[in-house]
């Protein structure tokens, strides 16, 4: 990344970078540290709402310190896309990723088995742009990434990239990549971690407890779910829980010596519930009744959020003072538009248990993806109380812009510099570059 010539053109507020150039010497020190945390499945509104209760002093903290974006987003049953959105600033027909999963061709899953079991995860092998860590790492900027969709094999980053397949357990996949050592880089790394993994088989119940009340029943129904079961509530709890709490106790390892220049993860756990357990918050909508059970089930909302409060309350105690943060929701999720069949989960073989004769799997989910997201910058350069609206695609030029990098032309975000103090752009005008596919080398290996 090293050339003998430096030009630009354009206009000398928006300076365009083209020809050969030497991307180091395009980087300016604008001093930001940003923090991104995925919370998704949540709307703007369930985050006022647990904020305004008093249970979730962290988030009241934040919205109030605040500003916001409401973000168009993809209407996919999973938030692999539009995270591949976010973190390169192009939709899927510019990243190539339009599903969290790939059929594998010539299997069928018959019967009782689970559809993750003949699927591929796509990952980073199938997204055909760079990403953000490509980027960042190129200018020699620290970066590390935690349990983020479509990331295995882990590629070569300045700092630590441990992908969702050393997290996930709902695929079988994870075995491969494991035994391979393509889930983290550097090499090595997740000898840190590996203590630190929340096995679902293993998951406190005293934990569970704290999201809503458990019955007896429930508990039997956590103990007994051994492997995934699609469409059942109960499931994608217990598997999306375990996944998100080995993300954050591993996260909060990685930074405990220095946290990186830029920190991004996602929590996974309340997508998973807002696709499966929004019956139980609205039952009436699907023709069931309002059951103490319903009542119950649906303080899982919630309760994932006061979860992640305390989570974001002890990550802000280990970031530098003024990192921004950025509170990322990819998927706010909605009632289904069309009644899902619900099937007792006896008649599913591993389930067949007189404990579990009321227990019910939905084929169909009862929540669905709204196509809209949001975004809350918090602390330093952020502007208090202003609103906006934009783009899943906005995000990667808009930490470009933050920490003094050019925006590249080819992507189709912009930089959301109403959030922001406009004294900071005033001081750090935005600076573009033509491309930066064919300056970067995915497979460099940084130090």
């Amino acid at each position: 990344m090293i050339a003998s010539s430096l030009w630009f053109s354009g206009c000398a507020q928006e300076p365009l970078y083209s020809g050969s150039v030497d991307l180091l010497a395009l980087k300016e020190h604008t001093g930001i540290k940003v923090c991104v945390v995925g919370i998704d499945g949540a709307s703007y509104k369930d985050l006022q709402q647990v904020a305004g209760s008093g249970e979730a002093p962290t988030l009241a903290r934040i919205l109030s310190a605040g500003s916001s974006a409401a973000l168009c987003g993809v209407m996919e049953q999973s938030t692999a896309v539009g995270w591949c959105d976010a973190l390169t600033g192009k939709d899927a027909a510019g990243h190539g990723i339009t599903a969290i999963l790939q059929k594998t061709e010539g299997n069928d899953p018959g019967g009782d088995s689970n559809i993750h079991s003949w699927n591929r995860p796509n990952g980073s092998l199938d997204r055909r742009c760079l990403a953000i860590w490509n980027i960042l790492s190129a200018f020699e900027v620290d970066v590390g990434c935690v349990g983020l969709w479509a990331t295995a094999p882990a590629e070569p980053v300045r700092g630590f990239l441990i992908s969702d397949q050393w997290f996930l357990p709902l695929h079988s996949a994870i075995q491969e990549y494991r035994e391979t050592g393509a889930t983290s880089c550097p090499p090595g790394i997740e000898a840190k971690i590996a203590p630190l993994l929340f096995p679902p088989e293993k998951l406190p119940v005293a934990e569970m407890e704290t999201l809503f009340p458990l019955t007896a029943e429930d508990r039997e129904v956590l103990e007994r779910t051994k492997k995934p079961l699609v469409g059942h509530g109960f499931t994608y709890l217990k598997y999306g829980f375990a996944m998100q709490r080995s993300i954050e106790e591993s996260t909060l390892r990685l930074i405990e010596e220095a946290p990186p220049e830029v920190l991004i993860l996602q929590l996974p756990a309340l997508f998973q519930v807002a696709l499966t357990f929004w019956h139980e918050r609205d039952p009436e909508l699907f023709g069931l009744r309002d059951t103490d059970s319903s009542v119950r089930r649906s303080q899982v909302f919630p309760g994932l959020l006061r979860h992640a409060d305390r989570f974001l309350a002890r990550l802000l105690e280990r970031l530098e003072p003024d990192t921004l943060l950025l509170v990322l929701s990819t998927q706010e999720v909605g009632p289904a538009t069309v009644t899902p069949v619900f099937v007792p989960v006896i008649h599913f073989g591993q389930y067949r248990s007189p404990g579990l004769a009321r227990e019910m799997a939905a084929i169909g989910h009862s929540g669905r993806p709204e196509g809209t997201g949001f975004v809350i910058a918090a602390f330093g350069p952020a502007q208090p109380g202003e609103r906006t609206t934009g783009n899943l695609v906005d995000l990667t030029p808009t930490l470009l812009g933050l920490l003094g990098l050019p925006i590249a032309r080819d992507m189709q975000g912009r930089v959301l510099t109403e959030l922001f103090d406009p004294k900071f752009f005033t001081s750090h005008p935005l600076r573009f570059i033509d491309t930066y596919e064919t300056r970067v080398d995915r497979s460099s290996q940084f130090r």
